[in-house]
């Protein structure tokens, strides 16, 4: 499946596997794919595609990040985190997509809440304005403490 998505570099995104793909697999081989519980959302989500239900066109074209975001948080099985991650697969870099691995870069304390992460995340990396995740994973590389292996 081809997706226009102008605020891609190049103009274009590609998805694999397919909607129809996914759409078809059973439970089963979802579950394979080992997914824990996200599972039925995943194949929930391919089937609302495929139906026409959602989209992701209409998504790639939206060119207001916090519009985007209230689009795709209201899709079932879509979170905070989740939600952070399309955008920056859509090429909206404004959200940092909190986890155990930023919590840690941070230096937050495991007891801290989810939102107490991303408020300091967001302060931390607030005057980057709508390229924020670029400015943190730019900075874990820099750091050389980035879970990808990056040769500069």
């Amino acid at each position: 499946m081809k997706l226009t998505c102008p605020n891609n570099t190049d103009g274009d995104a590609y998805t694999f596997p397919g909607p129809d793909r996914l759409a078809g697999a059973s439970d089963r081989d979802l579950q394979d794919a080992k997914p824990g519980f996200r599972a039925r959302y995943v194949g929930e989500f391919a089937r609302r595609v495929v139906h026409g239900d959602l989209d992701l066109d209409a998504w790639c074209r939206k060119p207001d990040t916090n519009a985007l975001r209230a689009t795709v948080l209201n899709v079932k099985g879509i979170g905070n985190y989740a939600a952070n991650h399309l955008l920056i697969l859509l090429g909206h870099y404004d959200q940092i997509p909190c986890d155990s691995e930023v919590r840690a870069y941070l230096g937050i304390s495991t007891k801290a809440s989810q939102k107490e992460v991303e408020r300091v995340a967001a302060k931390r990396y607030a005057h980057w304005g709508r390229f924020a995740y670029l400015a943190y994973k730019f900075e874990r590389v820099f750091a050389r403490e980035n879970y990808v292996d990056c040769p500069i």
